[in-house]
């Protein structure tokens, strides 16, 4: 979607270069749920609550349009619940009835990732702004379910926003769906699914 964006807009090579006076610095707070459109799974309940700073560094510029790379370290606090027991099958797990017992019981569990993406942003106005955004990263989970074992998965972003611009500040406010699962590196790998709201405010340096 970026890149035909990106076509579309005609930019030349030489437009595309680090802005000193562009880099931000940023925290947000956001809560996600399985339970909302376009997720809303039957089989179990997953929500989450999440801390995240954010590292970002303008690298193109027109007149009504940015493109930014964007690092942010994420800590999440997740909860769990598996709703449907028939959901793990006896001829996938040996012991599934004392996993049926164990996940149909609220877990609570911590997640560690660094998400890397980018933004693309279309400047309503000097002071309101309007973006997309793309991203993908590492995480790391202390627990895991009858969807991901626990250890390292991979997080996936895919979601819009829109920024209110003061001085140096930058207030946003996002909505994004967000995938977690570990590229059937390990079994299971069903992955867990939500969709996000975060606010957060950044400075430009």
């Amino acid at each position: 979607m970026l890149f035909i964006c990106l076509g579309c807009l005609q930019i030349s090579r030489a437009q595309f270069q680090f802005f000193s006076e562009s880099r931000k610095i940023g925290i947000s707070f956001g809560e996600g749920q399985q339970n909302r459109f376009p997720y809303q799974n039957d089989n179990y309940r997953f929500e989450h609550q999440h801390l995240k700073l954010a590292f970002n560094q303008v690298f193109y510029k027109s007149a009504h349009f940015e493109l930014e790379l964007q690092i942010e370290p994420v800590y999440y606090w997740s909860k769990h619940q598996l709703l449907n027991k028939y959901f793990i099958q006896p001829q996938h797990f040996t012991d599934y009835e004392s996993l049926r017992e164990k996940y149909t019981q609220e877990r609570k569990f911590n997640s560690y990732a660094v998400n890397f993406g980018v933004i693309l942003r279309h400047y309503v106005s000097q002071f309101y702004s309007l973006y997309a955004l793309a991203s993908v990263g590492p995480m790391y989970s202390d627990a895991g379910t009858e969807r991901v074992k626990n250890g390292f998965t991979f997080t996936d972003i895919l979601g819009f926003g829109s920024s209110l611009h003061l001085y140096r500040f930058q207030i946003d406010l996002r909505l994004y769906a967000k995938h977690d699962s570990n590229a059937n590196l390990k079994t299971p790998n069903h992955g867990h699914n939500s969709v996000v709201v975060e606010t957060g405010v950044l400075y430009r340096l």
